[in-house]
């Protein structure tokens, strides 16, 4: 199942000093996929986990709640 749209991916990796193609490499994924993601795409709670343990950071900092209209 894929969610999480909004994200903070890419300042976190920026503020971590990964480029996207470093983090992409370090997540085995290609970096078109991981600019897909920064852009909005959604990922699987899998995916979420490893951005937050390859950040640093928490899964919340990464996807945070979108405020109910």
């Amino acid at each position: 199942m894929a969610y999480m749209s909004t994200n903070n991916i890419r300042t976190h990796r920026e503020a971590a000093g990964l480029t996207q193609a470093e983090l992409a490499e370090k997540l085995s994924c290609g970096q078109s996929y991981l600019s897909r993601i920064e852009r909005g795409a959604g990922v699987s709670l899998t995916t979420a986990h490893k951005f937050a343990q390859l950040l640093n950071c928490s899964i919340e900092d990464l996807f945070p709640a979108e405020d109910a209209a």
